[in-house]
């Protein structure tokens, strides 16, 4: 595989999918597939893209974790959200929900809680 054209980025395809799929922590499948790759070139660039895609999981985790407790917060805060609300919160980035996280305590309606 690593010798035909792209072949190191089709591993790297396939590794991600394993790490995706798979039910154990990606950490350790990420140990068990370098434990089985050879060439030491090879090993290294796929653990440095195997700890990148771990990074990437762990922080849209994160983020829906944020998303997800905002929503909880504002549905108990003000009801049912309209979907404008709803959109606001998809698109989000951290920040502006940590920001949102703490003025739906003291806002006096859903707008203001999500104002910018």
């Amino acid at each position: 595989m690593l010798e035909a054209p792209n072949g190191i980025a089709a591993l790297r395809t396939v590794w991600r999918y394993i790490l995706h799929v798979h039910p154990k922590k990606p950490a350790v499948v990420l140990e068990q597939l370098t434990a089985v790759t050879e060439e030491g070139s090879v090993k290294e660039t796929m653990r440095t893209a195997g700890e990148e895609l771990i990074h990437r999981g762990e922080k849209r985790g994160e983020l829906r974790g944020r998303r997800v407790t905002l929503l909880t917060l504002l549905t108990t805060r003000f009801g049912p959200l309209p979907e404008w609300a709803t959109t606001r919160l998809e698109g989000a980035d951290t920040a502006t929900l940590d920001a949102w996280a703490k003025r739906v305590l003291t806002a006096p309606d859903l707008e203001q809680a999500l104002a910018n």
